[in-house]
C-alpha cells in the first residue's frame, strides 16, 4: 500500500517552503507568505484533482476485449477472409486461456 501524502516542510537554501511529493514535486508557497491553514487548503485541492485526473486516465485505457474488436475490424476490412478467420480464432482461443 502506498504511503499517505503529507503536507511537509523543505528548506532550499535559506527559504522554507510548503511542499508534498504526492503526485510529482509539488510547493505551495513559502512558509513566510502562506500560513499552515491555506497550505492544508491548497494541499487538500491537490489532492482532489490527483484523484480526478487518476480516475479520467485509468478509463482512457482500452480492455483487452475492446483491443481485439478494434483489431478484428480492421483485418476484417484490410486483408482476406482467410487471414481475418485466423486471426479471430487466435484472440478468441486468447479471451478463453486462463
Amino acid at each position: 500500500m502506498p504511503r499517505q501524502p503529507k503536507l511537509r516542510k523543505k528548506k532550499v537554501g535559506k527559504s522554507v517552503y510548503w511542499f508534498t511529493r504526492a503526485g510529482g514535486d509539488t510547493y505551495f508557497g513559502n512558509i513566510l507568505d502562506v500560513s499552515h491553514r491555506e497550505a492544508r487548503k491548497l494541499f487538500a485541492d491537490h489532492l482532489v484533482r490527483i484523484q480526478a485526473e487518476e480516475a479520467a486516465h485509468k478509463r482512457q485505457a482500452l480492455t483487452a476485449g475492446e483491443l481485439m474488436d478494434l483489431f478484428l475490424d480492421r483485418a476484417q476490412k484490410h486483408r482476406d477472409r482467410q487471414s481475418y478467420a485466423t486471426r479471430k480464432n487466435y484472440c478468441s482461443r486468447f479471451a478463453a486461456f486462463r
